[in-house]
Order: structure tokens, then sequence, then C-alpha cells
């Protein structure tokens, strides 16, 4: 579902492991690890990248949707 997905958007390189660094390179600065050691982690050229990896995921910056139905 997710590759018909992918392709249906028009996303021409797409890995799973996508998934997977963004919420390990979270994981690890909520941790207290170092912006610039998730940086090398993950293969980054920049450490913007690695800052839109985290703060994309960071739950902190997502508000839940409270409203209710009906």
């Amino acid at each position: 579902m997710l590759t018909k997905a992918v392709k249906k958007i028009g996303i021409k390189r797409f890995e799973s492991t996508d998934l997977i660094k963004g919420k390990g390179a979270t994981d690890m600065w909520l941790r207290g690890v170092p912006l610039e050691q998730i940086q090398v982690l993950c293969g980054h050229e920049s450490i913007k990248t690695t800052e839109i990896y985290v703060k994309s995921r960071w739950i902190g910056t997502v508000m839940p949707n409270t409203k209710k139905k009906g």
C-alpha cells in the first residue's frame, strides 16, 4: 500500500529506511544526543537536514486533534 501511494504522488526515491531514520534521529535527540552526532549517523551533509528530520517528527511540536466529532 505504501509503495502504491509513493508512486501515485510521484516520489522518485523512497525507501523504508527513510521512515526509520527519522524516528531514530528524533529518539536520539530527545535523549540528549547532539545534532552534530545525529547528522553524522544519518549521513546528512547539512545540519539543517537533520533538524528537519527531528523537528518534523517531534511530538512536542504537534498539537493533537482534540475536536470532537458530531
